[in-house]
Parts: structure tokens; C-alpha cells; sequence
């Protein structure tokens, strides 16, 4: 039997977002981010969780 699990991890919304969604999804864009986020110790891992910077993402 196989199980699938997820997890979404939101964060504050960046200026861009924050008319439209009082919360976002944290976005790992990097490689190194996603090996942190899958076997870090929380206390490290929490860090990801973080507002982008203005101008990322933007709405189209």
C-alpha cells in the first residue's frame, strides 16, 4: 500500500499578493530549499517560511 502526502506552508502575502489573499504559499525555488525543507530539524527548516521579496511573485 502506498501513501501520498503533501504539505502547503503559507506565509504573509507580499505587497503584490496582499490586495487579493490575506496569506500565501511559501515558494522553494531553490534545490538546496527543498533538501532543507524534506530533512532538516524544524527549528532550521522554519526558516523557508518567509514573505518573498516585493516584485516576486507578481500578478498578471
Amino acid at each position: 500500500m502506498t501513501t501520498e502526502l503533501f504539505a502547503l506552508l503559507t506565509t504573509d502575502p507580499s505587497e503584490a499578493v496582499k490586495s487579493v489573499q490575506p496569506a500565501m504559499s511559501v515558494i522553494l525555488t531553490e534545490p538546496a530549499e527543498l533538501e532543507i525543507w524534506m530533512g532538516a530539524e524544524w527549528a532550521f527548516a522554519m526558516g523557508l517560511q518567509r514573505t518573498p521579496p516585493d516584485g516576486a511573485p507578481t500578478i498578471l
